[in-house]
């Protein structure tokens, strides 16, 4: 069994973002994006899909088309009981930490994770994580905010502005750095060039597929275009630079045979890693691990099983 690393990267606190405040008046950048995940996982027709940081499940409905099984994951609970969930569809809540995710290895043939990446202090191990969730020949669909780009200029003209007299510039476009902190950002957000986030990629052994850029949805000039329109400039100019955001289609290397665990055994306590029967079927308070005895609430439909690493404070005060 491989245990989970000694020490986990710090994961912020979501739950003061306010969801319908944030999109509000964007609704056609769900629109484009809901297009490209579509498919994105077309490409593999999966019949399980995990969906990583759900927020209240802007694209899980668009996720869930023609899947059979899906699992929502995010850090915050509450969140997680807002993702709606189509009439037919085998699901699971839970709230998790993404660098320890509760699953067994190789249950997924495909995972989405959108407008997440910029909030990982530490991606390649993330993605390494993900990767182990993943099925031999599985995707992954992810986002990401590069730089330069002209979201990055926008931010820069934003800093420039709101900066005190005798304050240095700082330059997120012009900076040459792989990673730079993204500021103005209400949370720790990092960005990184593209030729980092091939690297990365490459670094946790997912292999490259294809991309997709997009982000020019996000400004009001061009919201009066169709969402197709957007969808097509995505292909068309998938090479080009200046999008402020890109789509990224990676796949496990190995050949496709589905996960490898059935939807009943599709759970591990994120500590150990050791199966655990999901709760759904035996419908209990909590869940006690047979191997490490750590126990994991399952309340309102989600199944909590954040889990920080060993050294943090115990189960039940971390979820307060």
């Amino acid at each position: 069994m491989n245990a989970p690393p000694l020490e986990d990267p710090a994961v912020p606190d979501f739950r003061p973002l306010d969801f319908d405040r944030l999109w509000t008046g964007r609704d056609r950048v769900t629109e484009v994006e809901r297009l490209i995940v579509r498919e994105s996982l077309a490409t593999a027709s999966p019949s399980r899909v995990l969906e990583l940081g759900t927020g209240v499940g802007r694209l899980s409905l668009a996720i869930q088309e023609n899947v059979r099984e899906y699992a929502a994951l995010d850090i915050t609970p509450d969140f997680l009981a807002r993702v709606p969930i189509r009439r037919g569809t085998e699901s699971l809540r839970v709230a998790a930490n993404i660098y320890h995710l509760p699953f067994v290895a190789n249950s997924f043939p495909a995972v989405v994770m959108v407008r997440v990446l910029g909030f990982l202090s530490d991606p390649q191990s993330a993605l390494k994580e993900i990767g182990r969730v993943m099925s031999p020949g599985g995707i992954l669909v992810v986002s990401y905010n590069p730089h330069p780009s002209i979201a990055s200029l926008v931010d820069d003209i934003k800093v420039g502005l709101a900066r005190r007299v005798g304050e240095p510039m700082t330059s997120m476009t012009f900076s040459g750095q792989a990673r730079v902190r993204v500021r103005p950002s209400s949370f720790p957000t990092w960005s990184l060039t593209r030729v980092e986030f091939r690297r990365t990629v490459e670094a946790t052994g997912l292999v490259w597929d294809s991309e997709w850029p997009t982000g020019w949805e996000e400004y009001r000039y061009f919201r009066f275009l169709p969402a197709e329109v957007f969808r097509s400039l995505s292909h068309a100019a998938a090479r080009a630079g200046a999008f402020p955001t890109r789509f990224a289609l990676l796949r496990r290397a190995g050949i496709a045979s589905g996960p490898a665990s059935s939807w009943e055994k599709v759970l591990a306590c994120p500590a150990c890693r050791s199966p655990i029967e999901t709760p759904a079927l035996i419908d209990p308070a909590s869940i006690a691990c047979v191997d490490c005895r750590r126990v994991w609430p399952w309340r309102d439909g989600v199944f909590d099983a954040r889990w920080y690493g060993p050294g943090t404070p115990d189960a039940e005060a971390v979820r307060r």
